[in-house]
């Protein structure tokens, strides 16, 4: 016969047995193979509800990497729903997230693999063209983050600038920042140049156009504003010429009659 004692720890181990761990994606972050993707720089949450066959709530805590997950001002945990909220996510907020619970003595656990799409920081994120003038150089960076690491490349017009049979283009850095240099720009510099950051996660690119412009091009305006500047003078010279002229004129035909009789009979003395 089984003793009261007995019945209550069977009880016990049939409560453990008969719990569920039920982990719940964020509606933003996507399945992904055995896992699920999230975005960098936004948010997601992961809900593991554990409940008893007599409906009791337990409570459970989470780790990253097998490391406790200590909530912050991006990391919130609700013990309410049991909920893990991840804010403006980075690159060592992906691995591997454990919902922890202890149901009775029995530890309970359930996993998921967290990875993110790959995320560029390009130098030129803010703007979509660039001007330069022939002869300078040119200097565009690209960094990329993500899990699993990502790869970046450059392209010039869709062409890969490693394969450029140029000297004047060179790399410098790794797999996750890479430099672009130009020297001694060229009108045939002037094109679109991408980004690229790649892994099996997916594909990012950015983009930007480079203008390059003729030695002289700083000096159009210039010269510009010098043409202006001299035709409205010539304008106003001329003007003020012929209104002078107009004036004189115009003082010889008002001179007063003894005036002119004067004139004239100085005129007729001179004459004789």
């Amino acid at each position: 016969m089984i003793s009261k004692t007995k019945w209550t720890m069977l009880f016990m181990l049939l409560t453990v047995c008969c719990a569920e761990v039920d982990l719940k994606l964020s509606t933003n972050a996507e399945k992904f193979e055995n896992g699920i993707l999230i975005t960098l720089r936004k948010q997601f949450h992961l809900t593991c509800n554990l409940t008893s066959t007599e409906g009791d709530k337990i409570g459970v805590e989470w780790l990253l990497n097998s490391q406790l997950v200590i909530a912050d001002k991006r990391i919130h945990i609700y013990h309410g729903n049991n909920t893990l909220l991840v804010t403006n996510a980075q690159e060592f907020d992906c691995g591997v997230y454990t919902c922890r619970a202890n149901a009775s003595g029995v530890d309970l656990n359930e996993t998921v693999l967290v990875q993110s799409k790959p995320f560029v920081h390009p130098s030129f994120k803010a703007v979509s063209s660039m001007n330069k003038i022939e002869g300078e150089k040119m200097r565009i960076n690209c960094t990329a983050e993500g899990l699993p690491k990502p790869q970046i490349h450059w392209l010039k017009d869709g062409v890969n600038v490693a394969d450029l049979n140029d000297t004047r283009y060179t790399l410098d850095g790794n797999q996750t920042a890479l430099v672009l240099n130009v020297v001694d720009l060229e009108q045939g510099d002037q094109a679109n140049y991408t980004c690229v950051a790649t892994s099996s996660t997916g594909v990012v690119t950015e983009t930007i156009y480079i203008y390059v412009k003729d030695k002289l091009a700083a000096l159009w305006p210039f010269l510009g504003i010098v043409v202006e500047v001299t035709i409205l003078c010539v304008i106003i010279f001329i003007y003020e010429k012929r209104r002078a002229k107009q004036e004189e004129e115009e003082s010889d035909t008002e001179q007063n009659p003894e005036t002119k009789n004067m004139n004239e009979k100085e005129n007729v003395r001179q004459r004789k």
